[in-house]
């Protein structure tokens, strides 16, 4: 019985998660339309269905989440007090929208439900992209180089792929080229980069069990890059001939896919600071009021001026000893997650890091992540959550 119970449990949070996928592109849709007020929607949304279900999910170590951020709160208060209604802003993005995502990852104790749920769901959320491209299509908004539609699509990549790598089911591997393409169209260098790096980290961590075929990828790999060019050229025509230009493949074939897009000079103001206070830090959230003072007289939205780098964004808030210690312990605990994970879990596991945390070095920050919580949660899951 018990075990059954923790079963249902585990499915549940697992539906949680592909609804989150699923809702993704509707929740962009809403910040398109109603601006920051989607931001009490979705969120709220899932806060009141955990508050429910509470007797269905692990607060195990919830609290200690909670004291630590806490702990930082009254630093910031006293160095942000003129500041107070933008800080706030920042922490209700991460109490409300975020952090409740730690209790879904933390009573997650089987990752294959993830995957089994998303085969399940998977139209749905074809759906919801589909959505998502003819809103922007007809709504005039921009599609090339946005951000926020790419990492939106990225899931569906993603999960597919990973189905197709595990099971070599054609339909996801068909499901993955077209959503990838839709990305590389868009334009955001950011989920690519996701992309490579799962491909990259699947095929390192399962090399041994699968020599032949990651030798044959490798060499297809290195085909295409000594034959790069000549590949761009015929993507970049043949999508001309339909009247569509990818922002990225310009980018790949002008040798200017890495070059700086504001990121440097935000940076730089963020070290400068830092600098200047390298014990205690910037506060929590504090990099953002200082970017946003300095470089835009406070008229940008307080969320888009983060560091666009996690480690810089850890150590501006939390000063450099702090900070490294913070940054050692995260990474020690998702190693520790990836010895005690079981060969399937591994790779989802694999999977969440290079969609959620390599993100968080080209875009977006910590603070407004939810699935950065949900994949700390499973990581104290995996590694204390067993013996609840």
């Amino acid at each position: 019985m018990l075990k059954k119970k923790k079963e249902n449990n585990n499915e549940f949070c697992a539906k949680l998660v592909v609804l989150y996928y699923f809702l993704l592109p509707i929740y962009l849709i809403l910040q398109l339309t109603i601006g920051i007020k989607a931001h009490f929607t979705v969120p709220i949304i899932y806060l009141l269905i955990v508050i429910k279900n509470y007797k269905r999910l692990n607060f195990k170590f919830f609290i200690y989440v909670i004291i630590f951020f806490l702990i930082q709160m009254p630093y910031s208060l006293y160095k942000y007090y003129n500041y107070l209604y933008n800080w706030f802003g920042l922490m209700y993005l991460l109490f409300i929208c975020s952090l409740p995502w730690f209790v879904v990852g933390n009573s997650l104790d089987n990752l294959d439900a993830l995957v089994i749920e998303f085969k399940k769901n998977v139209l749905y959320i074809i759906v919801s992209n589909i959505l998502l491209i003819l809103f922007c299509k007809f709504t005039g908004r921009t599609m090339l180089g946005n951000m926020e539609i790419s990492y939106a699509i990225l899931p569906l990549v993603m999960f597919s792929l990973l189905i197709f790598l595990r099971e070599k089911n054609i339909k996801f591997l068909i499901i993955s080229i077209f959503s990838g393409l839709v990305i590389l169209i868009v334009g955001s260098r950011g989920s690519l980069l996701c992309i490579a790096c799962f491909i990259l980290f699947y095929h390192l961590f399962n090399f041994n069990k699968k020599i032949l075929y990651t030798t044959i990828v490798a060499i297809i790999g290195f085909i295409i890059i000594l034959n790069l060019n000549p590949i761009i050229d015929f993507m970049i025509n043949s999508l001309e001939n339909y009247g569509i230009s990818s922002r990225t493949l310009y980018k790949l074939k002008n040798g200017d896919i890495l070059n700086d897009t504001g990121r440097g000079k935000i940076q730089d103001v963020v070290w400068e600071e830092l600098n200047e206070n390298p014990i205690m830090g910037l506060g929590l959230g504090g990099e953002r009021i200082i970017v946003n003072e300095r470089i835009y007289n406070m008229s940008k939205d307080m969320s888009s001026c983060y560091p666009h780098n996690f480690i810089i964004e850890v150590l501006s808030q939390y000063g450099y000893i702090w900070g490294m210690l913070i940054i050692i312990f995260l990474l020690c605990i998702f190693l520790k997650a990836l010895e005690k994970s079981k060969e399937n879990e591994k790779n989802v596991v694999l999977l969440l890091f290079s969609m959620d945390i390599i993100k968080l070095f080209i875009s977006s920050s910590y603070i407004m992540s939810p699935m950065f919580f949900l994949l700390l949660g499973i990581c104290f899951n995996k590694d204390g959550g067993k013996n609840r």
